[in-house]
């Protein structure tokens, strides 16, 4: 599941490797203009405030959906501080047991005409103990290095 999806380029990915893959998107900029995944993945992606409450159940056992990787790339500054407790949970909600949350968080104000896009600029020392306060585990040594980015 891709939080913040964007075009659904991710879910597409996924899509096409045979992996079950949804993509859910805060604004419906994409979904109205039908821009890039959108018009050929439209059952995949949705628009969605992934800050408030909500539970993805499948649809033929209305078992609860969870998912082997959550991702979140160029989002959760956009989250303001308070939200943030929801948007864990709902993460948290649908990750499986042994999945992995994965993404990238900027720690730098995000400015244009005198509207700040980032709600929340934090450095990196905070972000990491609101992840471990939400109950969500650090891994330290991953596969990952601080340029890769999907």
């Amino acid at each position: 599941m891709d939080l913040g999806c964007s075009g659904g380029g991710i879910v597409f990915d996924f899509l096409l490797r045979g992996h079950f893959a949804i993509g859910l998107e805060g604004s419906d900029f994409s979904l109205k203009a039908q821009r890039a995944e959108w018009a050929t993945i439209n059952n995949n992606l949705m628009t969605w405030d992934i800050s408030k409450p909500f539970a993805l159940r499948n649809k033929g056992t209305q078992e609860q959906a969870t998912f082997d990787v959550i991702s979140m790339w160029e989002v959760l500054e956009h989250i303001a501080p308070e939200d943030l407790p929801d948007l864990f949970a709902n993460v948290k909600r649908h990750l499986a047991k042994d999945g992995l949350f994965v993404g990238s968080v900027a720690t730098i104000s995000d400015l244009v005409a005198g509207v700040e896009y980032h709600k929340t600029v934090q450095p990196k020392e905070w972000w990491e103990n609101e992840f471990r306060r939400n109950g969500l585990t650090l891994i330290e040594n991953t596969m990952f290095s601080f340029h890769d980015f999907c």
